[in-house]
């Protein structure tokens, strides 16, 4: 029997671009290659799934059945990206699962899957319920994501742990090379409830990219095994990690002795030019702090290039010398809020912490950095 419903391209290019994030290529299960379209009278709903993190998400159409199909993945949105901004209908055989693509000008054709095969839904229900703004989770994501291991020997480390505390939210990843924590308070936490959760990164990265420019209400549930992050009509959900994170507190500290202020932009522009005199293999600088400020300096003894810039900064403590990974620095910088840093220094071996020296209302950013030794 024949089935179809209408919808606007530019509307579905845009649900089927955020669905198709977590679509992986050779899928062990082949019909996870295809979308999942539930049409529901005017309401489409895209499923799309890996196995480990599933995207539900819904877009408006003109329609009156009740009806399902799974299409393959990347015929769809190759066909849609080139689709002018118009109405097109979809419409297929619900016996056969031959679809076609009806546009202004032409028309394009081919087969999907029954969608009773495609995996059975999961649901995380309301036993621990977590609401939070979307410009904070946003904010929490992109300033600890970037310190997650990519090393997957280190599974605990593969996530972003998120430990909840009456109205607290904290974020903390590392890859036992630098640690990033990030607490924000402020959350409306439903149960009252407290949980130390290892989320994916994987799903981090995904729903961060469906957070509109708008500030709008996300809601966090979470049980022994999966999570979820709800805006809109978007949710995104995933099974949790399920080992121990690494004991992190015991490097972030504030009794270091050493503590200077510098600005962010002239540290970050610094790094750019010494860096291209230095190793692209290792990304060894050098600091050298003093009364005077930073000295930063890099060399690449295969190529005989060296280069060094003082940074102007203030400095209270005794003159150390450091060595840093300097794509740790950047990492860092990029997703770090604030005009002016406060670094701290024990030892040259002793990791150096790093935080706005004005945190944002509410939150506090910490990042610790292991040193990295050189021929001093």
């Amino acid at each position: 029997m024949k089935q179809k419903f209408k919808v606007n391209s530019k509307s579905l290019l845009k649900q089927l671009s955020l669905a198709n994030g977590v679509i992986v290529s050779n899928p062990v299960v082949p019909i996870i290659d295809n979308f999942l379209f539930e049409i529901n009278a005017n309401e489409l709903n895209i499923t799309s799934t890996d196995l480990l993190t599933i995207i539900k998400t819904k877009v408006d159409c003109e329609s009156s059945i009740r009806s399902k199909i799974t299409i393959p993945s990347k015929k769809l949105i190759d066909t849609i990206k080139v689709i002018s901004d118009e109405d097109i209908t979809i419409s297929y055989d619900d016996l056969t699962y031959k679809i076609e693509i009806i546009t202004r000008n032409g028309k394009y054709r081919m087969t999907g899957a029954n969608a009773t095969e495609y995996p059975k839904a999961i649901e995380v229900y309301d036993d621990n319920v977590i609401q939070i703004k979307s410009d904070k989770l946003k904010t929490l994501i992109n300033s600890t994501t970037y310190a997650v291991s990519t090393d997957e020997s280190k599974l605990n480390m593969n996530g972003v742990f998120m430990e909840i505390e009456d109205d607290s939210m904290t974020f903390v990843a590392t890859d036992a090379f630098r640690v990033s924590k990030y607490k924000h308070n402020g959350i409306v936490n439903n149960n009252g409830s407290r949980c130390g959760i290892i989320i994916p990164k994987k799903m981090l990265d995904i729903f961060e990219g469906a957070i509109p420019n708008d500030i709008e209400d996300v809601t966090i549930k979470y049980n022994t095994n999966y999570i979820s992050f709800s805006i809109k009509d978007t949710v995104v959900l995933s099974r949790i990690i399920d080992e121990n994170f690494v004991p992190y507190n015991s490097v972030i500290h504030n009794n270091n002795d050493n503590t200077l202020i510098v600005s962010s932009n002239n540290l970050t522009n610094a790094l750019k030019r010494v860096t291209l005199y230095g190793n692209k293999i290792t990304n060894h600088i050098k600091f050298k702090v003093g009364g005077e400020g930073i000295v930063i300096s890099a060399e690449d003894m295969d190529f005989e290039t060296d280069a060094e810039e003082l940074v102007p900064c203030q400095y209270e403590g005794s003159n150390i010398s450091i060595g840093l990974n300097a794509k740790h620095l950047f990492d860092m910088l990029k997703n770090t809020v604030g005009d002016n840093l406060k670094i701290n220094f024990t030892e040259f071996n002793k990791p150096v912490r790093i935080e706005p020296e004005v945190q944002l209302e509410g939150s506090e950013h910490i990042i610790v950095i292991v040193p990295v030794l050189l021929n001093r």
